[in-house]
């Protein structure tokens, strides 16, 4: 009996942190390389007797896997042995691992449907229809594909296959009785393969992982090859127990996470739910619903495997109903309705493309403020998209492009040595480390939107180091040259190169179609190229030693650790001593953690005592509204006190008042319990106000 995983839309706002992969793509060599250099991930052994690895995954971290496990492959193929890895690790940690599907994955899905003997019948190659989402001049039929592998052999070209071709014989091309000769199972799988689902080889590479797995003995048959296919998508099969094990969309904190984007050319797919008129207007629904329907989906194809009637497939597009699975299928491919596994924010050109305000509204309204996928391969590191608030402390949207499955295409591969992890940590920042592929180091943090409000913070304390953020995924102006027919556009920033041979370097990138260059360029000129449009400001950067600690370097960087322990220790200086306001500002959603007028300890003596609370949350009501916005709820001074009173003394010390606020700061106002704030006794003139839930 097939089951279907536990699936967890929402993974929390805990202290957990998150470790993403995406597009590993079959190659099980870069999969390895990944789980090296990751903080999260350790090998435990590779004798796993179906191909599996043995991961463990360790204290304090979720891993989520961003999709398309299979496909291409490194040295050798490696589907099956990437695809069994993740599903073990899946089922080792159920609640703690989350395998987001792909295009690539999903896709599969049309092997049990399209390999029938029925299908593969020579009365109906005429009838078999070319891959309806591919635009009808470049359209291969399974018939074209046999023609055009026919003359090739027949030639002394060698096999290969694709392209246009006659219908066999009378019409000039190959004799008919040839191109039947040629409709096998086999070449349909390579057809599906090369001209539908853009994995040209994979047959090959299949056979040679399946000699590896076998001890290497003798050459494997292409009998075991298309069986290796076909039991594929069987209950047991790999592809079947990776999709089982899968879902379409996942958030953390802040962070949506997606195969490939919330938007396309073909549409917005945030809040659409194939199916379902309307959209969503909750994030959280809307994830939860696409992720239900993609179950509904799955067991309709568990249930309805093959096509069910032989005449479907010679039908022009996707019909509901006509296998199951239907409408899964339809959501992965080019023409499909708006898909969170297609969507791509990137222009023609090839460059980022910042995503319209009205869609970084949506995603403010219900807290999400950095947009995690895959999908489209972009350069040797990740890509970062920066779309800035119109308004001081309005909405704003960072997208983290992860695919950089062609950072090398000098190399077999098109990878080389490039291997990036990402990391998403409880502040609301994320880290990017790893290496390029000619191994220069990466690595930086972008700081989110906590983040922003330590910078506040500090700005107010006169901290100057640590005002700004860092450069990464902002552009240099255009001038007027750029508008120029053929001209190059202006740079983005693409990453921190921490270990030049003269300091730290930013690596800035230009795309143009299918051209990539690279430049590197020291701080002070990164700060002045992208400051010209009056985005840039002081480098604010973190890195982190072999132990993943993080230190304090560059210019204007800071530890998130220390300074954010000391700064709480200014803050608290300010409000032990009575005088004046001590502002900490925290723009946007979530909420403001300690809020923007808080005077407090009237008597300095180093303790907040039950009076000096119930004075200030009685007598200022922007400290009762924004601690109320804190949460856990509290109904009196004496209650508040106790939360933060962790030695029971009576009074809250410098050190109890660090911990608190700095627990808070690590967590989400949406942790506390569902329950209503309840008011606190205050004079009429100023009532006790809603938590702020801009």
């Amino acid at each position: 009996m097939t089951t279907l995983s536990t699936c967890r839309t929402t993974l929390g706002f805990g202290p957990d942190r998150v470790c993403f992969l995406t597009d590993v793509e079959g190659n099980f060599e870069y999969f390895l390389a990944f789980v090296e250099l990751s903080e999260a991930l350790t090998l435990v052994s590779t004798d796993g007797a179906d191909g599996a690895v043995d991961l463990e995954l360790r204290d304090g971290w979720l891993f989520v896997f961003g999709g398309d496990a299979v496909d291409k492959g490194g040295l050798v193929g490696g589907s099956i042995r990437v695809a069994r890895s993740l599903v073990a690790l899946k089922r080792k940690y159920p609640q703690r691992v989350c395998l987001l599907m792909g295009n690539r994955d999903i896709n599969k899905m049309r092997l049990s449907s399209e390999l029938t003997a029925a299908q593969l019948a020579d009365g109906r190659l005429d009838r078999v229809a070319g891959p309806y989402w591919v635009p009808e001049a470049k359209r291969v039929s399974p018939l074209d594909f046999l023609n055009s592998l026919c003359a090739a052999e027949t030639s002394g070209g060698g096999g290969g296959g694709g392209g246009s071709g006659g219908g066999g014989g009378g019409d000039g091309g190959p004799p008919r009785e040839e191109v039947l000769k040629r409709n096998t199972l086999a070449n349909r799988i390579r057809w599906m393969l090369k001209d539908t689902m853009g994995a040209d080889g994979e047959f090959e590479r299949r056979r040679a992982e399946l000699q590896l797995l076998g001890g290497g003995g003798g050459r494997v048959g292409d009998e075991a090859v298309c069986e290796s296919f076909v039991s594929s998508v069987r209950p047991g099969g790999f592809m079947h127990d990776l999709l089982h094990e899968g879902q379409l969309a996942a958030i953390h904190g802040g962070n949506l996470l997606v195969h490939g984007g919330v938007s396309s050319a073909d549409g917005v797919a945030l809040g659409c739910v194939p199916g379902r008129e309307g959209r969503v207007v909750s994030v959280v629904e809307w994830a939860e619903l696409l992720n239900s329907w993609y179950r509904q989906q799955l067991g309709e194809w568990t249930a309805s495997p093959r096509w069910v009637s032989d005449d479907s497939s010679a039908v022009p597009r996707a019909v509901p109903g006509s296998r199951g699975g239907a409408a899964l299928l339809d959501y992965c491919v080019p023409s499909g309705p708006p898909s969170v596994v297609l969507g791509r924010h990137l222009l023609k050109s090839g460059m980022p493309e910042p995503p319209p305000p009205s869609l970084v509204q949506s995603l403010a309204a219900s807290g999400i403020h950095r947009l995690v996928v895959g999908h489209t391969p972009h350069g040797n590191c990740p890509t970062v998209i920066k779309s800035e608030a119109a308004s001081e402390g309005g909405p704003y949207l960072e997208i983290l492009m992860c695919d950089t499955s062609y950072s090398d295409m000098r190399t077999p591969d098109n990878r080389g040595a490039a291997v990036s992890e990402v990391q998403l940590l409880p502040d609301g920042s994320a880290r990017v480390h790893g290496r390029l592929e000619d191994s220069s180091r990466l690595d930086y943090t972008l700081q989110g939107v906590r983040g922003r409000a330590w910078e506040g913070l500090a700005a107010h304390l006169g901290r100057e180091e640590v005002r700004g953020g860092d450069l990464v995924g902002r552009s240099a102006p255009p001038d007027d040259a750029d508008d120029a027919d053929g001209a190059s556009p202006p740079p983005f920033v693409k990453a921190l190169l921490p270990d030049g041979p003269d300091g730290p370097a930013y690596l800035l990138c230009t795309v143009s179609g299918f051209r990539t260059d690279y430049s590197r360029v020291s701080p002070e000129d990164a700060s002045a190229l992208v400051g010209e449009r009056g985005s840039a400001r002081p480098l604010g950067v973190t890195r982190y030693d072999s132990k993943g600690d993080e230190v304090c370097v560059g210019s204007g960087g800071f530890s998130h650790t220390d300074s954010k322990a000391d700064l709480v220790d200014r803050f608290f200086e300010l409000v032990d001593a009575g005088g004046g306001k001590a502002a900490l500002l925290f723009p946007g959603p979530p909420p403001s953690l300690l809020g923007t007028c808080l005077q407090v300890d009237t008597d300095s003596d180093e303790q907040l005592s039950v009076a000096e609370l119930r004075a200030a949350l009685e007598g200022q009501r922007e400290v009762l509204k924004l601690l109320q916005g804190v949460g856990p709820a509290f109904a009196t001074a004496e209650e508040l006190l106790r939360m933060m009173d962790a030695d029971r003394s009576g009074a809250v010390s410098r050190r109890e008042f660090k911990t608190f606020v700095l627990r808070q700061i690590a967590r989400s106002p949406r942790d506390s319990p569902a329950v209503p704030r309840r008011a606190i006794a205050a004079p009429a003139a100023t009532p006790a106000a809603a938590p702020d839930r801009r």
